[in-house]
């Protein structure tokens, strides 16, 4: 049986995601939005997706991460965060996702789209390394909405002992 919520069909996935880390100093974030709903904003987030089936959330965090950045040069460090997030997605979707974030390591900052789709190339409207400082002072939406303070204990090896659940 089908779901809906508010008129749309319910996508459920496990996601991965990568606060990537690139000279001890960086982060990469994706700037995106909807393209269906353009009064809904932009915002920034880390790179990553939804897990294929049988796929280990360690294989989707560096598949997603290659295909979104061209970045294969990754030290993938442990799970930090986990949050769930339900939202109106794509023009007939609502999304209703399980997030997991790794911390990831990398010395290439060269970024290219090897695998975007249609449907990416509406959405994301680029991306960019920020410093922990750009970061923190900046007033665009960042998701999740703790990376701004996070990321200098991040950066420095300061991770928690176990995954915190985000609230949002």
């Amino acid at each position: 049986m089908t779901e809906y919520r508010e008129g749309r069909r319910v996508l459920r996935r496990t996601a991965a995601r990568v606060v990537l880390i690139a000279g001890g100093t960086h982060t990469l974030l994706v700037h995106g939005r909807n393209p269906h709903q353009p009064a809904a904003g932009s915002w920034w987030f880390t790179p990553g997706g939804g897990c294929e089936p049988d796929e280990s959330l360690a294989a989707a965090a560096r598949r997603e991460l290659y295909e979104e950045t061209g970045i294969a040069d990754l030290t993938l460090g442990p799970v930090v965060w986990t949050r769930s997030v339900a939202h109106p997605y794509l023009k007939d979707q609502f999304l209703c996702q399980e997030e997991h974030y790794f911390v990831g390591f990398t010395d290439s900052r060269q970024l290219r789209q090897v695998a975007w789709t249609d449907e990416e190339r509406r959405q994301l409207l680029g991306m960019r390394w920020w410093d922990a400082d750009e970061l923190a002072a900046t007033t665009e939406t960042i998701l999740p909405p703790i990376l701004p303070r996070s990321l200098p204990r991040l950066i420095a090896g300061d991770y928690p002992p176990s995954p915190v659940h985000l609230d949002r």
